[in-house]
């Protein structure tokens, strides 16, 4: 009995616990430092790996676009990439610059040739022929159309699990639509540019084609940007046969409005076929008459 209390005696004194608590002392503040030193290794892993988290693609719509070590145009350039390159988007600096990473390569590339995925694929798929590429290489008029087929619900020619995946169930049943330029010099082709509502900035119009039944529809869209938002639509209309293309009727050159020859005030444009005339296909010019757009027939010239 007498050994059981020294024992009890012994475990629960005063000078055990003072041991104990010098023990812990000494193993918190032995791993206190340990922890921070490991904290100040970690730290930037773990930033590095939660910016990437967040980071999200985009795809450049432009050729040679640079990447910039600062948010720049005269900034070092670290190296420069093809239409169709990804990129990793950290940060967006007054909607002009982007915090990118390109490989191991980071910097800086200006937001105006970068897209997210949905709008990349719809530029990707909306030239119908080579020609078409060419002519319509403005990121403003890229930009402008992909935002009007986005705004209208339209597809452009697309891989078909990108296509499900950004459309849904509903993909299958979407018809393809797609720009083609016709060859040569022809009088009438698919694209025109002028001022065609009267605000004094560059319009642009374009035909374009259902692949599934080969309707042409005339879109004309007014290229400015907010932001990454480009071309409002001034007018859009399923064009009347599929042979019907557009081209530029100047300002201040003379057609007939209501049967009078006048000189008009604004770009127009004139609606009409490259077929043999002998066909006898009317011509019609299209103008804007400040509250909207009127057609207006033309005489037929032989």
């Amino acid at each position: 009995m007498s050994l059981t209390k020294d024992f009890l005696k012994n475990i629960f004194s005063p000078k055990r616990e003072k041991n104990h608590a010098s023990t812990a002392t000494v193993v918190i503040f032995g791993i206190v430092p340990i922890l921070f030193i490991i904290y100040l290794l970690l730290a930037p892993v773990v930033r590095i790996v939660q910016k990437d988290f967040k980071a999200k693609t985009m795809y450049i719509i432009s050729d040679n676009l640079n990447l910039r070590s600062d948010r720049s145009p005269n900034a070092y350039v670290i190296g420069n990439y093809d239409y169709g390159t990804p990129v990793k988007v950290y940060n967006i600096y007054d909607n002009k610059w982007a915090e990118v990473a390109v490989g191991r390569k980071k910097g800086y590339m200006s937001l105006e040739y970068l897209v997210p995925p949905k709008i990349f694929y719809l530029i990707d798929g909306l030239f119908g022929n080579e020609l078409a590429k060419k002519v319509i290489r403005k990121t403003a008029y890229k930009k402008a159309i992909a935002n009007y087929f986005l705004t209208n619900g339209l597809v452009t020619k697309m891989p078909d699990d990108v296509k499900k995946q950004l459309y849904g169930r509903k993909a299958k049943n979407k018809p393809t639509w797609q720009l083609f330029v016709l060859p040569g010099k022809p009088k009438f082709n698919s694209y025109a540019y002028g001022d065609f509502n009267g605000d004094n900035k560059t319009d642009a119009a374009f035909v374009i084609t259902n692949l599934k039944n080969k309707q042409n529809r005339l879109i004309i869209l007014s290229i400015n940007n907010v932001g990454q938002n480009y071309g409002q639509t001034l007018y859009s209309k399923d064009l009347s046969h599929n042979w019907y293309y557009i081209r530029l009727a100047h300002k201040g050159w003379k057609y007939y409005i209501n049967g009078q020859k006048t000189r008009i005030p604004l770009d127009g444009l004139l609606i009409g076929s490259n077929r043999d005339t002998a066909l006898h296909d009317t011509t019609k010019l299209l103008l804007y008459d400040g509250q909207e757009f009127k057609l207006y027939p033309q005489p037929f010239n032989k």
